[in-house]
Parts: structure tokens; C-alpha cells; sequence
């Protein structure tokens, strides 16, 4: 890796200043950490050397071996020339890491990438749990908006979906057209469109493996965090979006902009126990979080590369393991939640 000649301060004041955009400056932000050595380079290497694609219907996915991702489960202390995650992102205990504000959150560098360019957007104090808000939403889309890059995307793994610290943070990461993404721009939007309201409209997208996902797509912030918070709000019974033992449902939310429009992707999904995982016969166990929802499945464990070398050679293995991740954890009762989305049509919200 090249040695880039800014460091973290001249970055910061060029963002400030204006003098170049917030998402050149994101990815300047991130060649810096990872040159003094803040994000893992052994992960770096497996997101380049053990990630591959394959095609499906009208969207291609990824399909990646990347051990050093599991070490951000668990590890309390510092490895010798590394870096750890403790139960809360502000507990972080490395000298070169740096983090770019916005509003009252940090953007750091997300030290066990699952792309080359991976961020986590963390809120400034280790009270507030992973439980979406309103504010929260209008928070990460008004970043979208102000990065301006439609390859910019962040998405939100809520309780029991895959989440692994419990304190509010978004992951970010660019990446162009990604599996989600690509299914929904070849979505019959007419025909599977469950909602329209002046220009706020909800989707069913039905040509993706994963059979329970909606897509809010709306050019109004505020209007797109309304329908996206109804949503949610079903799976309690008391209307709340915080979740808890007795909801129905949990879910993994993507973030984009595309075309003037923000789009929210909500796959609703089973929820998942300490203790339990996501079983595909012999070729998948784990716990799948907004990475396999939305575009790659990923192996963690040492013990999985055998597997992952297996699928890798053969277009329909892999073909057949994310049509099966997809539809195993999607959420069973899909069918009634869209059934009273469609009565708002009806204002019965």
C-alpha cells in the first residue's frame, strides 16, 4: 500500500473548507487510516484475493472467505500491532485512529471490512443501544444526501439480525450497484408497487431471493422516514420501532441515493437467539446480518474455507446457497405486514 501524502488534519480542513466534497474526502479519510495501519491488512488481503462473484437472474452477488471479520465479535484487548473492538465503539484504544464528525456521530473506519472501503458511523456516547429511532433515520439519510455519491451506501443490522455491538452505529461502504440494488432497478415497479402517495412509494421487491424486503423510494427525506418508521412500527404491538422479545419481526436496512431519490431497502426477517443460526444444509452456518441480505455471503470461521473453496467452483452451489440463505431467513409472515401496508392507502395507519 502507497503512502498517502495528506494526513488526517489536512484532510479534516479541506472537508471543512469546502475545497473538495465530502465523499473524496470520506476516501481520503479512509487511504489515510489504512496506511498508519488502523483497519487489518490481512483483511484488506481476503476482501482482494477470496471474494468472488457469480450471476443470478438479473443481478449478480458475492461470495467471500474473510476470517479476520470474526475477530470484531469478541476481542476485549489489543492484538499486537492491531486494533479490537470493545462492547462500545467510543472504547476504542488505538493512537492512530482518527474519526470525521457529523452532527453528533462519528465516522470511523471500520477495522474488519467487509469492502475495501468500509466505515461504521457511531454515535458520540456509549448509552444509546442499537435500536433505530426516527432521528436516527433522518441522521443517516441526511449523510447520504450530503456525501452525494450514489455509490455511498450504509445499512443497519437491528437486534436479533446479525448485529454484534450493542450500541447505535450505521456501516458504510461504496460500492456500485450491488446485488439489492441491482434487482430493484430491473423491478416491474408498477406492478409491484404496494403504495403511492404524490411522489413517496413502497415496493415488494419480488425478483430477489430474499422474499420479504420493501423499498421506500421517495426525493423527501422526511417523507421517506415516515413510511419506513410505519413499517417498522409493525412489529410491535405497541407501535414502537425499539424492538424487544415479544416483536414479531427484526430487520436489516440498506441506505442509498440513486437518481435524486433516497431509497430504504427493510428486509424483514426471522429473529435470531444468542444461540441461534441460520443452517443451509452442509454449505452455510451462521448468523447473516445486512451483508448477506443485501449482497454477499460471508465465511468467518478458518474451518469454513474447505466450504468456501467447494462453492466457489461451481456456478449453481453458489447459486443455490444464496437462494436458500435468502429465503431461510427471511421473515415467514411477510405476506400480512404488506397486506396492512396496502391499507394505508386507506389511511388506516
Amino acid at each position: 500500500m502507497k503512502n498517502y501524502s495528506f494526513n488526517f488534519d489536512q484532510i479534516l480542513e479541506l472537508i471543512n473548507t469546502n475545497k473538495i466534497s465530502l465523499s473524496l474526502g470520506i476516501k481520503l479519510f479512509m487511504l489515510q487510516q489504512i496506511n498508519a495501519g488502523v483497519v487489518s491488512f490481512k483483511n484488506i488481503n481476503s476482501i482482494i484475493k477470496n471474494t468472488r462473484r457469480f450471476p443470478l437472474n438479473n443481478f449478480d452477488f458475492g461470495i467471500q472467505y474473510n476470517p479476520e471479520r470474526i475477530k470484531r465479535l469478541a476481542l476485549k484487548k489489543p492484538l499486537a500491532g492491531e486494533t479490537y473492538l470493545s462492547q462500545t465503539y467510543i472504547k476504542r484504544n488505538f493512537p492512530n485512529e482518527r474519526g470525521l464528525p457529523f452532527k453528533n456521530y462519528t465516522i470511523y473506519p471500520n477495522l474488519f471490512p467487509h469492502l475495501k472501503f468500509a466505515l461504521n458511523l457511531v454515535i458520540n456516547d456509549n448509552q444509546t443501544p442499537q435500536q433505530i429511532t426516527e432521528q436516527s433515520l433522518i441522521d443517516v439519510l441526511e449523510l447520504v444526501k450530503k456525501i452525494n455519491d450514489e455509490n455511498m451506501k450504509f445499512f443497519f443490522n437491528s437486534r436479533f439480525a446479525g448485529f454484534s455491538v450493542d450500541h447505535l452505529h450505521f456501516q458504510g461502504f461504496y460500492e456500485k450497484n450491488i446485488a439489492v440494488e441491482q434487482a430493484f432497478l430491473n423491478l416491474d415497479k408498477e406492478k409491484n408497487c404496494i403504495y403511492k402517495k404524490n411522489n413517496l412509494s413502497c415496493y415488494h421487491l419480488t425478483n430477489y431471493t430474499m422474499p420479504s424486503i420493501f423499498v421506500v423510494e421517495s426525493p423527501v427525506i422526511e417523507d421517506a422516514v415516515s413510511l419506513t418508521a410505519n413499517i417498522l412500527k409493525l412489529s410491535n404491538s405497541d407501535k414502537s420501532i425499539a424492538l424487544n422479545d415479544q416483536s414479531l419481526f427484526a430487520y436489516n436496512i440498506l441506505f442509498m441515493q440513486k437518481n435524486g431519490l433516497f431509497n430504504v431497502f427493510i428486509a424483514l426477517r426471522e429473529k435470531m437467539g444468542k444461540d441461534n443460526y441460520v443452517i443451509v444444509e452442509d454449505l452455510y452456518k451462521g448468523k447473516p446480518g445486512g451483508c448477506e441480505a443485501f449482497d454477499t455471503v460471508i465465511y468467518e470461521k478458518e474451518s469454513d474455507k474447505e466450504i468456501f473453496e467447494k462453492i466457489i467452483k461451481d456456478v449453481s452451489l453458489a447459486q443455490k446457497l444464496f437462494i436458500k440463505l435468502g429465503e431461510e431467513f427471511a421473515y415467514k409472515k411477510f405476506n400480512e405486514v404488506k397486506q396492512i401496508i396496502r391499507g394505508c392507502l386507506k389511511g388506516e395507519f
